[in-house]
């Protein structure tokens, strides 16, 4: 009887256990405000990607820019000195980047990277150079998901998500004529 009691308790338990979900936040909402906010910041805040350099006011509704105390420790939280120095080395480069981007040389993919798409018409130096940047802007890049993760608290297995809110928002800032990849596998011009 005993050996039956344990059993059913030892059942049940793993019944019960079986059946709590555990459930994870994920701040999307906060993690798209960072990202318009950031990409903004970086791009000069044309919404077609083409003006560089600028401060821009922030945008109406912006949970980032109300001086709400709740609101207020969400911008200090996503806005720390890491966050600053990756932003301006990304800021730095991104003239640079822009004839290729326009070009169609580099395009955005769906995972918030750029890639090479058409160097065909390039010297080796203008390849060398392209493929520099490239690399440069996807390390930075990277180090920004990270940072805005932790900023905000998001565990790693869900860094994915950060990247394709960031994609979203670089492919719709990215100047005319940028390859970008809305799905995975379809590439357009814009």
């Amino acid at each position: 009887m005993a050996h039956r009691i344990k059993y059913v308790l030892a059942a049940a338990v793993f019944v019960f256990s079986a059946c709590v979900t555990v459930n994870i936040y994920f701040p999307a909402a906060e993690v798209r405000e960072a990202a318009e906010e950031i990409v903004g910041d970086i791009r000069g805040g044309d919404a077609g990607g083409g003006v560089q350099g600028g401060e821009t006011a922030p945008g109406p509704g912006s949970r980032l820019n109300l001086t709400a105390p709740v609101y207020a420790q969400q911008e200090l939280t996503v806005s720390n000195t890491n966050i600053r120095k990756i932003k301006e080395k990304m800021k730095a480069r991104y003239s640079a980047l822009v004839p290729y981007l326009k070009k169609g040389v580099i395009g955005e993919n769906v995972s918030g990277e750029l890639v090479m798409k058409d160097i065909t018409a390039l010297n080796l130096r203008g390849r060398a150079e392209v493929k520099r940047l490239v690399s440069s802007e996807n390390a930075d890049r990277e180090k920004l998901y990270r940072a805005v993760s932790n900023a905000l608290r998001i565990p790693t297995s869900e860094l994915h998500r950060v990247r394709k809110i960031f994609a979203a928002e670089w492919q719709k800032t990215a100047p005319g004529g940028t390859w970008i990849e809305p799905q995975a596998g379809r590439w357009k011009r814009k």
